[in-house]
């Protein structure tokens, strides 16, 4: 029996609470974040490898030692870790790389960069990225990337293409192998669902966005975001935004004022703590639209038309990695909906590039050492994996029928909104009072 440590905040064997959610960030602020270390873990479980999980970064010795005398290998799934907001985690991963004597394998990394990069002038994070590269080529014989734009920012480092670090691409998407089938787009299209990044304003993305919204009859909003949850989940007025010192408003979000309050009213708008309940959603949608990489992924991996908005460097190497149908700022014309380009689009793209990009993720993984689930088939459906038939065990339902929504605050009747009212605001509020107590014990 095998045994890997994989960096991750959450056990998919566990459901979690989501009112836990409002005070605690484990999925790295964004539940996108859920997809890729899934697809790792989905890979890896086998009926002879056992999994355990960690989100820390930093390591004692005794911690160090723990590890090296208990697991086979430390796999490490990252998203966009080259960037100037990650540099002290990275660099504590370096260090306790450096103190590991076990197989270290980065799976997926990217760099966080413009849609059209310039690694000329060069970043405030380059030298904690070459010690960190350079630590794990002690421990592996190269790195997964994200794409091309990330190995192509290596090589401005100094590291070899094919000998230091190969792309990849999202472990997300070898979820299921290569099974997946994109079903015939429906005509009209009536049922969308829609998934935003709030944040980023890409002027002819949020027009498109709000005027698919106005064009399509039935439509869903699927958010990733924390803030956005605590507005979905507290509806937004709660006094625990005081209380907990987050008095965040989503003003500048894309779907924003009379669009948003009725998103919310009428109970459209949706967030999830587990995949299979994500992707089990996405099912009887017509049609995936958004500018979220790993929304468009549960998607893909449900088998219904998606199309991703790529607005960055990240999200466009992934898109272009993986051939995902996708339409470029460039190309979204003013005052068009997704309703003006669906005739135009490849659906099934994705799907004609999956076998050979999974035969190099298989051969990524081989030469890394490590046991999968590909080893015996290339395909698997939903459900039939060891880690997914662990899940409905642990879940006590079929995992294909299984689907954890939290939903909005406003849908609510009266009990369950003062259920959710008395748990955020006392929880808040014993948070508040340890932070004042500690505040004054230090003054003394």
């Amino acid at each position: 029996m095998k045994k890997y440590l994989i960096r991750s905040d959450f056990d998919p064997l566990k459901r979690v609470d989501p009112k836990d959610y409002v005070f605690k960030d484990f999925v790295g602020a964004n539940s996108g974040n859920l997809m890729f270390a899934y697809g790792v873990m989905n890979t890896l479980k086998t009926n002879d490898v056992q999994l355990e999980y960690s989100y820390k970064t930093a390591f004692s010795d005794s911690e160090i030692e723990y590890i090296n005398s208990t697991f086979d290998a430390f796999i490490i799934p990252l998203a966009d870790a080259f960037r100037a907001d990650y540099v002290r985690q990275l660099s504590s991963y370096t260090n306790a790389i450096k103190r590991l004597r076990i197989p270290v394998i980065v799976s997926g990394v990217g760099l966080r960069t413009d849609y059209e990069p310039n690694f000329k002038d060069g970043n405030v994070f380059d030298d904690t990225v070459r010690e960190f590269v350079k630590a794990v080529l002690e421990r592996s014989p190269f790195l997964g990337l994200r794409g091309e734009i990330t190995s192509d920012y290596l090589e401005h480092l100094g590291f070899k293409a094919g000998r230091d670090h190969t792309p990849i691409g999202c472990p997300s998407l070898y979820t299921y192998g290569d099974s997946i089938r994109i079903s015939e787009l429906r005509s009209p299209i009536q049922k969308a669902a829609i998934n935003t990044n709030g944040y980023y304003h890409v002027q002819s993305i949020n027009e498109f966005i709000n005027k698919t919204i106005s064009d399509v009859s039935d439509y869903y909003l699927v958010q990733q975001i924390q803030d956005e949850f605590q507005e979905l989940y507290t509806g937004g007025h709660l006094v625990y935004k005081n209380l907990a010192g987050k008095n965040k408003k989503l003003e500048n979000y894309i779907i924003v004022g009379k669009e948003l309050d009725t998103l919310y009213k009428e109970d459209r708008v949706r967030f999830f703590f587990d995949v299979p309940s994500w992707i089990n959603f996405m099912k009887p949608f017509d049609i995936m639209i958004g500018n979220r990489f790993h929304g468009s992924v549960a998607g893909v991996l449900a088998g219904i038309p998606s199309v991703m908005l790529p607005f960055n460097g990240r999200t466009r190497e992934l898109v272009e990695y993986h051939d995902l149908t996708c339409l470029h700022p460039k190309d979204i014309r003013p005052g068009t909906s997704i309703l003006d380009y669906v005739d135009k689009l490849d659906f099934h793209s994705f799907e004609k590039k999956q076998p050979a990009n999974l035969k190099h993720y298989i051969d990524f993984l081989d030469k890394n050492g490590l046991e999968h689930i590909f080893k015996t088939r290339t395909g698997y459906k939903m459900g039939e994996s060891p880690l997914e038939k662990s899940i409905s065990c642990a879940l006590h339902t079929p995992i294909q029928e299984y689907c954890y929504e939290v939903h909005c605050y406003n849908s609510l009747n009266c009990l369950q909104k003062a259920k959710r009212w008395s748990s955020c605001n006392s929880r808040a509020a014993i948070r508040k009072l340890r932070s004042l107590r500690r505040r004054f014990s230090n003054k003394k």
